[in-house]
């Protein structure tokens, strides 16, 4: 890490790239908040939303959630998605659906569009077994005609390919397709 600090002194030019990456550094480590110090007091820099950013996601996959939220609420700017987003990740990482529901209620007032908002919230209350919660996040986004694209995957058989989505029982294949599955399934447990 000081190795990583003198370099970082050393840099002509500090960038976008150079101070998240000092941020994510210093973070990991456990003295990210020192990097946003170090950028206002020493370099007089104003740190972006993508410098909190990174901040909000750094404290919130350490687990300092409240650390994390005092940080949104006393930004200078106004935060965007990305902000409330990390935050929201960071709740699912680590079980906190009372702040996730907060962050979720500022995060859908800058973008009520991004189905994956929902469904992020959505597994949240799952995992806590918050079922009310389940019902009323999953018909708030069918109510505003929001649909979560199914996962899929390919493969290239011959000269053809073959394209596979979550739950589809369509595929002529379909029971020879599962029976295999199960078999790799089994062996890779």
């Amino acid at each position: 890490l000081e190795d990583a600090l003198s370099l970082f002194y050393e840099i002509p030019r500090e960038t976008s790239v150079t101070w998240n990456a000092i941020i994510s550094s210093l973070g990991i480590h456990g003295h990210g908040e020192e990097a946003l110090h170090i950028m206002q007091k020493e370099y007089g820099l104003k740190p972006s939303l993508k410098h909190y950013g990174c901040m909000v996601d750094l404290l919130g996959r350490a687990g300092f959630l409240e650390k994390a939220y005092e940080l949104v609420s006393n930004m200078p700017m106004q935060p965007d998605a990305s902000i409330w987003g990390a935050l929201l990740s960071a709740c699912r990482i680590h079980g906190n659906a009372e702040l996730a529901t907060l962050a979720s209620d500022r995060l859908l007032e800058v973008d009520s569009k991004n189905v994956g908002y929902y469904v992020l919230l959505s597994n949240i209350y799952a995992n806590t077994g918050k079922w009310e919660g389940v019902v009323k996040v999953r018909s708030l986004a069918r109510d505003r005609g929001l649909r979560k694209t199914p996962g899929w995957s390919s493969v290239v058989v011959g000269s053809k390919a073959e394209v596979f989505y979550t739950g589809n029982q369509t595929h002529p294949k379909y029971t020879d397709i599962y029976k295999e599955l199960k078999v790799l399934s089994a062996k890779m447990k």
